[in-house]
């Protein structure tokens, strides 16, 4: 955290350049110089800089490894949407052996609704989060 004592001109540190400098390095604190009691320009030691860009470092790194996981996470969601749908479809088949594909396509597209079984049955596919908070409130 900034403290007042940090807090310099930049006629200030020109004159007592040295002493300031060595302040910064013994403290670890960063200076902030100012122009017309303005904030312009923050000073930080060596290693405190380079902690700061090694932290910055890591959170880049780690907000990456976030979006992998997230993209992991949606890629595999996806994964098991499909396999699940192939899954259906190979039950039906199996049910209606005489059925053509476009039947099949057609009772496909009645459980993706849940019109075939009615909401709740298994299988259902709820595509309104809304829904299925109500659903998961209140199954009845």
């Amino acid at each position: 955290m900034i403290q007042p004592s940090d807090i310099h001109t930049l006629t200030e540190f020109k004159r007592h350049s040295t002493r300031l400098l060595a302040r910064l390095e013994d403290s670890g604190r960063p200076l902030v110089l100012t122009v017309d009691g303005r904030p312009k320009a923050v000073l930080l030691a060596v290693e405190a800089f380079e902690e700061m860009a090694a932290l910055a470092g890591r959170a880049d790194a780690l907000e990456g490894v976030g979006r992998d996981l997230a993209t992991g996470k949606l890629r595999d969601a996806l994964e098991l949407l499909g396999l699940g749908h192939a899954v259906m479809e190979q039950n039906l088949r199996r049910e209606h052996p005489g059925a053509s594909d476009a039947e099949i396509e057609q009772r496909l597209a009645a459980w993706e609704s849940g019109s075939e079984q009615g909401e709740g049955a298994p299988g259902f596919l709820v595509r309104s989060p809304r829904r299925l908070a109500k659903l998961l409130r209140d199954p009845a």
